[in-house]
């Protein structure tokens, strides 16, 4: 079945809009806008323009203009351009505000004209909904995402509102503009839909490449004063022969054609060309060696153009590469039988000295890593984004294409959260074991030749925190060996007592994989024996060692096998024997196979 493809088409709504003199766009033709020179230094909070515009919203008649001006909007969100605004119908807003704050409206356009460019929404959807023009309004203003808004109500008094949680009263946000209103809106036009009248229109057949497929974010990345967020998926690589970086091509909600998404949710599916076949081969061309990095960014400036402070960016690249031993970027692993994206190494020279393009206000999500990587395995994603201290802030489906289609086969993942925190996994185990040592009979007596605990079929939980390829386990398990002769080709085994606690500590490593998903893990820590032998219990310090295997089963649902040992003292101890035996260690080696489950909803 062929995707929905989705493409651009411009928005024909200026028709609609003329029907009411109140809801003409702001600056039609003659008027004029405010415009706003460069600011020096950091932007600063427009307060005095929030207190203002607030005082200004007291008035009846200016709400209805302003509500009507917002509706009317053909901009996302229905934003409009601040000091666009003050300048539309005659600079009617303009007056507005001078009339309400007791100054000439020369002062106010030269205030405005001194800010940074600004625009004007209710960020909260229910605010918008619920607003009917009424004095019961908050202007609030902040600069970035994790500003503290600072608002005012129509009599100017000033609140300080929550960062993470929008109040109950609608709020008028002013804030820098993320918006470019430069260009016409632009609606999404599907090529495959179902309905109408049919017809032998086909959509357009797809270019070959890298796509995205499905997405996952565990939070926006976007303070509620500023909206919905803006994501953008950017490959970058090598910039010339230098050791910069650049970005060779943009995938968000501000392109067009096969790069074009939106995800205003914490999920979104759907299919986005990430790199083209061909883009991809140009790229190879002149840059042999060198792969491409996945690079999710949450826009607050410039569409499609990063800018952020270098040090995190570098900071970020270098967590990430350092944890995963380079493997962070990816490229074409085309054979004559299977087309994908897969992982590469990174070159150091890329991240030690970065382009001059990063450098400003977006927040960096993270650098994309494949699952196998990663050592995790999500169903129906296998990239993860890993953003500051590597913590995963988004998963991903990317898709690799063939020379003719895309074939949809990757996804990515970006998660947000506490640095600190890692998985939780908890799991049952059941096992096998074989013991050995323990006691030997060195002088050949009547006695068996050797003593020691039973073979036995265990049963163990296990509880396990993983951050990125280390995990931390602390396992337990049961059995009841009872207690084995051997010699002469014979065993005997007395299975009316002799039971086996064993708890171990266990620090896990994630060293290679095996298939799209499936980890293997080396293990190591020490181990608590404990032994119940009739009325006598004994305790036993050693070590346990052990090889894993591990791979998705369904949902949070995971299986493993694992091939372990131990080595401890012996069992028994001076006087439990005649003095022709001689105590050994104690070893034992087995397998068991566990059915694991993990606690989080979205792995790390």
């Amino acid at each position: 079945m062929l995707h929905r493809i989705l493409t651009i088409a411009a928005l024909a709504a200026a028709g609609a809009l003329a029907a009411c003199g109140d809801r003409t766009p702001v600056n039609p033709a003659g008027d004029a806008a405010l415009t706003t020179g460069p600011a020096a230094g950091p932007p600063q909070k427009p307060e005095r323009l929030a207190r203002e515009l607030a005082k200004a919203l007291r008035n009846p008649a200016f709400r209805a203009f302003v509500k009507a001006q917002l509706d009317a909007s053909p901009f996302r969100e229905h934003k409009l351009q601040f000091q666009s605004f003050l300048g539309a119908s005659g600079g009617r807003a303009l007056r507005h505000l001078a009339e309400a704050n007791g100054e000439p409206a020369v002062d106010i356009e030269r205030e405005a004209k001194g800010a940074i460019a600004l625009e004007i929404y209710f960020p909260v959807p229910a605010h918008r909904s619920a607003w009917t023009g009424d004095d019961n309004l908050l202007v609030a203003t902040g600069i970035t995402d994790r500003d503290v808004p600072i608002a005012f109500d129509v009599r100017g008094g000033r609140h300080l509102l929550d960062p993470d949680t929008p109040p109950a009263t609608p709020v008028l946000a002013l804030v820098p503009v993320e918006t470019d209103f430069s260009a016409a809106p632009q609606r999404l036009q599907c090529l495959e839909c179902g309905g109408g009248s049919g017809g032998d229109v086909q959509p357009p057949t797809p270019p070959a490449g890298l796509y995205m497929t499905k997405a996952h974010f565990v939070q926006d990345f976007e303070g509620w004063l500023k909206g919905a967020p803006e994501f953008e998926v950017h490959i970058l690589g090598q910039s010339g022969q230098s050791d910069s970086l650049m970005s060779y091509q943009c995938a968000g909600e501000r392109q067009s054609g096969p790069y074009f998404f939106n995800q205003d949710e914490l999920d979104w599916s759907g299919q986005v060309l990430l790199f083209s076949k061909q883009q991809l081969d140009q790229y190879n061309a002149l840059h042999p060696g060198q792969n491409v990095r996945v690079f999710v960014v949450e826009d607050d400036d410039t569409p499609c153009v990063i800018k952020t402070d270098p040090q995190r960016f570098q900071t970020i690249v270098y967590q990430v590469d350092s944890l995963y031993q380079r493997l962070t970027t990816g490229n074409d692993s085309s054979t004559a039988l299977k087309k994908y994206f897969e992982y590469g190494r990174a070159a150091y020279s890329i991240w030690q000295s970065l382009a001059s393009f990063f450098k400003s206000n977006d927040e960096l999500v993270g650098n994309a890593v494949q699952d196998v990587i990663v050592g995790q395995a999500y169903p129906g994603y296998n990239w993860f984004v890993k953003g500051e201290n590597t913590i995963t802030n988004v998963l991903t489906n990317h898709a690799r294409g063939t020379m003719r289609r895309p074939v949809v086969v990757a996804a990515l993942l970006a998660l947000p959260v506490n640095p600190a925190a890692g998985q939780w996994t908890i799991g049952l185990e059941a096992g096998a074991a074989r013991f050995g040592g323990s006691a030997h009979d060195t002088a050949n007596g009547s006695g068996p030749p050797q003593l020691r605990p039973g073979d036995v079929p265990t049963i163990g939980l296990r509880v396990e925190r993983g951050v990125g390829r280390l995990g931390v386990a602390l396992r337990t398990s049961y059995g009841k060996p009872g207690l084995t002769a051997t010699g002469q080709g014979l065993i005997v085994t007395d299975k009316s007592s002799g039971q086996s606690i064993e708890v171990a500590t266990l620090v896990a490593v994630r060293v290679g994989g095996i298939g799209p998903s499936g980890v293997i893990r080396a293990e190591l820590g020490p181990a608590l024996h404990l032994w119940k032998f009739g009325d006598d219990f004994r305790s036993r310090i050693g070590a346990l060692g052990a090889a894993a295997y591990e791979w998705p089963v369904a949902g949070r649902f995971s299986g493993a096998i694992r091939l372990e040992g131990t080595v401890s003292k012996s069992w028994f101890q001076e006087g439990d024997l005649p003095p022709e035996y001689d105590l050994r260690l104690t070893w034992r080696y087995g397998v068991t196979l566990g059915l694991r489950y993990r606690l989080s909803a979205t792995p790390r």
